[in-house]
């Protein structure tokens, strides 16, 4: 539980006159851990024997990319629901922002894309939020059609002339990240296509609408997300003489909440 402050009213003081305090508010923000994930692959006791290399290796390996994919995509779906939330009961605290592309197919154009997180990022700041922290994270296919953009991209060769291998520059002031976690696509429990922090209990939290799965861009920092862990990451191997296999588990439970809306921010496509 995080204890939430609200902002605090200047006045003037009158001379002839006490000056008068403000009550300042607080609430409470929460995030439950209440689902352990886990990762489990066996291995038959004779193939283990026979092999030629050591197959736990990549197992286990294969399972820490898939947990990492899926805790990443935790936070960023939880960063897109802050960037819909409207402002809590809290002076001084706002909702969050969004903004839309203007026509369908505009993202194609670096340009327009660029105009309309000059708009979002000024959205925020209106709100009197603090960017110096803030990071834009795209999808890998927007950061393709920015990258093209000369203006927006350097050549990043480490000397070698031969390499042409270009970066994006900041844009609207903020340091750029391109992941492959944002939830562009939808998920549903009922479809089964849920996240695995959707519990057995029927909690859809984590669920990925049409509507949100429209994302193109977001923007966030540490103050966007309320995170906990009560079991971290943790990779166990044994012998099961019943089935003659051995088992890879990789688990780990944590949870996930965005805690201020108005650091979160949103740009969707049309």
């Amino acid at each position: 539980t995080l204890k939430r402050v609200g902002g605090t009213v200047l006045a003037g003081i009158n001379p002839s006159s006490e000056p008068q305090a403000t009550k300042v508010q607080f609430s409470n923000k929460s995030v439950s851990v209440d689902t352990i994930v886990l990762a489990r692959n066996d291995v038959y006791m004779l193939e283990d024997i026979q092999n030629d290399f050591d197959a736990f290796l990549p197992i286990a390996d294969e399972q820490g990319k898939k947990f990492a994919k899926e805790f990443d995509q935790s936070f960023f779906i939880k960063l897109r629901k802050g960037a819909d939330a409207p402002a809590p009961n809290l002076l001084d605290w706002k909702s969050g922002s969004k903004i839309t592309m203007t026509a369908a197919n505009d993202e194609d154009d670096p340009d327009k894309v660029v105009d309309k997180l000059l708009e979002l990022v000024a959205q925020m700041e209106t709100k009197d939020i603090d960017m110096d922290d803030m990071i834009l994270f795209i999808t890998p296919t927007l950061k393709s059609v920015l990258v093209k953009a000369t203006h927006l991209s350097r050549l990043n060769n480490g000397g070698d002339s031969s390499v042409q291998e270009y970066e994006l520059k900041d844009i609207a002031g903020l340091r750029v990240i391109s992941t492959n976690n944002l939830p562009i696509t939808v998920r549903s429990q009922a479809a089964g296509t849920g996240h695995s922090l959707n519990d057995i209990n029927g909690n859809t939290d984590f669920d990925v609408s049409a509507a949100e799965a429209k994302t193109l861009a977001l923007i966030g920092t540490t103050k966007s997300w309320l995170s906990a862990s009560s079991i971290s990451l943790t990779t166990d191997i044994f012998e099961d003489k019943k089935s003659k296999s051995k088992f890879i588990d990789t688990y780990m439970a944590w949870g996930v909440e965005f805690n201020r809306p108005d650091n979160c921010a949103v740009l969707d496509s049309f």
